[in-house]
C-alpha cells in the first residue's frame, strides 16, 4: 500500500464528487447544498419512481449545523497527532516512512512539510475557535455523506502533509531507528 497514492486517490474522488454536482441535477439540488445554500422545496405531486424515493431517502440523512464544529476538532486532533508522530518518530510515522516512495525529486523538504503542518494546525485552531465562539445556533443541515467526506479531508490532509515531506533524509533516519 502506497500512502501517497491513497491520498491522491482520495482527492481525485473529491473532484469526482464535485463534478457529480455539476453533471447530475438531482445531486446538485439535493446533496451538495447545505446550510444557507439549501433551499427547502415542497414535495412534488404525482407518482415517484423507486430511484427518486431512494434518492430522497439518501438525501434526507443529514447532520445538524452543530456538527460542523467536528471538522475543526478533527483538524486540530489530526495536527496534534501528526506533530507527535513526527517529533517522536511514532508508529504511524514509521509506517508512512516504510511504505512511502523514496523518490525525493518531487517531494518538498522536511522544513516545508513542517511549515505546512504548522499552518494547517494554526488554521484548524482558528476555525475551531470561530466555531465555538462566534457560531450561532442554526437549523442548517448537511448531508451526512458530505460530513464524512469533510472529516476524511482532514485525515488525508494530515497524512498528505507528511507524505510529501517524508523525503530521503527523514526516511533514512526513521528506518535506522527501527
Amino acid at each position: 500500500m502506497n500512502p501517497r497514492l491513497l491520498c491522491q486517490s482520495f482527492f481525485a474522488l473529491g473532484i469526482v464528487v464535485d463534478l457529480g454536482g455539476l453533471l447530475f441535477p438531482w445531486f446538485k439540488q439535493e446533496i451538495m447544498p447545505y446550510g444557507s445554500r439549501r433551499l427547502e422545496t415542497s414535495p412534488g405531486k404525482g407518482a415517484k419512481s423507486n430511484s427518486k424515493i431512494i434518492g430522497d431517502f439518501v438525501a434526507s440523512v443529514q447532520v445538524p449545523h452543530s456538527w460542523f464544529t467536528y471538522f475543526y476538532v478533527f483538524s486540530v486532533a489530526s495536527s496534534a497527532f501528526w506533530g507527535y508522530q513526527i517529533f517522536e518518530r511514532g508508529a504511524a510515522f514509521q509506517f508512512l516512512a516504510a511504505h512511502s516512495s523514496k523518490d525525493v525529486s518531487k517531494a518538498m523538504s522536511a522544513e516545508q512539510a513542517l511549515l505546512l503542518w504548522f499552518l494547517m494546525a494554526l488554521q484548524g485552531l482558528r476555525r475551531l475557535y470561530e466555531s465555538i465562539v462566534f457560531t450561532k445556533p442554526s437549523q442548517a443541515k448537511m448531508w451526512i455523506g458530505l460530513w464524512v467526506i469533510g472529516i476524511a479531508y482532514y485525515l488525508f490532509t494530515g497524512i498528505g502533509v507528511w507524505i510529501e515531506g517524508i523525503g530521503e533524509r527523514l526516511f533514512e533516519r526513521a528506518v535506522k531507528q527501527n
